[in-house]
């Protein structure tokens, strides 16, 4: 089987799949926590995709000599990356408009042999949303699939514009919130980087648990929950921690001045030296409460 690569066609080791499709029941719904309380309620689902159809995912892979084949596997039910030594995005091939919230769940299976002497351990799960490509002059709001600009490798991603968060586990222990972009015109640029969960073992994630992760970009608000609980979030009025180049750190208000909103973009999976098992990607309006 082939599976897209930043427009352009490219073989994986693909395995063919044998996952039964995901009882409805079964389905995660968004929750409406934090800031969005009684500011938004859930609407209608807007999309959702089983992974059974490998052509509505974009995956950008970073290029690197390796004995070590990448694998992805699509089937009805679920979406097997398996990355044993480099970066992947995997991009949801359409535009998502806000305000939404985008639902899915995530395992990092055990640990899985290399060879006699090297494995892969579980480790942070990563997420894009409302994503976009400023172009070259930073004025246009383009899909982030072009090979030039976004390679796979994580520094290619610092230009675009739009959301990352992460929960660390195994050797990498971060669990962070950005606002991109990280970098303009070539050079580190300030931006929002919330850190203060980093190292904290209530916000990592275990070998061989599945989680339900839900991303939120409602107009001013963006939140990052998983199993329900808040990690991070903002709203207008919120004091945030800033990142200046150099990776001093100094605090601001979160203002529309500052930082206008994204309102749509692309949504991404994130992976560097990984393998995660994806299920149940839906993406849900969220309707204002009338006051």
């Amino acid at each position: 089987r082939m599976v897209r690569k930043a427009g352009w066609v490219v073989g994986l080791m693909m395995i063919a799949g044998s996952v039964a499709a995901f009882p409805q029941s079964d389905e995660p719904k968004p929750v409406i926590v934090g800031h969005t309380v009684e500011r938004y309620q859930v609407g209608e689902r807007l999309a959702t995709s089983d992974f059974s159809d490998p052509s509505e995912w974009v995956v950008q892979m970073e290029e690197k000599p390796s004995e070590h084949h990448p694998e992805i596997r699509f089937s009805r039910g679920a979406m097997d990356v398996w990355m044993p030594d480099r970066g992947v995005t995997i991009w949801y091939e359409n535009h998502l408009q806000g305000p939404i919230a985008i639902v899915y769940r995530v395992t990092a299976p055990s640990t899985r042999l290399l060879d006699d002497f090297e494995t892969i351990m579980p480790r942070d799960i990563n997420v894009f949303w409302n994503a976009f490509d400023p172009g070259p002059d930073g004025t246009q709001h383009l899909p982030p699939f072009d090979s030039t600009r976004f390679t796979g490798a994580f520094p290619s991603y610092n230009k675009q514009h739009g959301y990352y968060a992460s929960t660390g586990g195994g050797y990498n222990r971060t669990t962070r919130f950005r606002r991109y972009p990280r970098s303009v015109d070539g050079q580190p640029a300030a931006h929002i980087a919330l850190n203060e969960r980093d190292g904290d073992a209530e916000y990592m994630i275990t070998p061989d648990v599945t989680y339900t992760v839900q991303v939120v970009a409602a107009r001013d608000i963006v939140q990052y929950i998983v199993d329900g609980r808040v990690v991070y979030e903002m709203q207008y009025g919120d004091e945030v921690a800033v990142e200046q180049p150099g990776r001093s750190s100094g605090q601001t208000i979160y203002t529309a001045t500052n930082y206008p909103p994204y309102p749509g973009g692309w949504f991404g999976f994130r992976l560097l030296k990984s393998h995660h098992r994806f299920t149940h990607f839906s993406v849900y309006r969220l309707e204002p409460v009338d006051a």
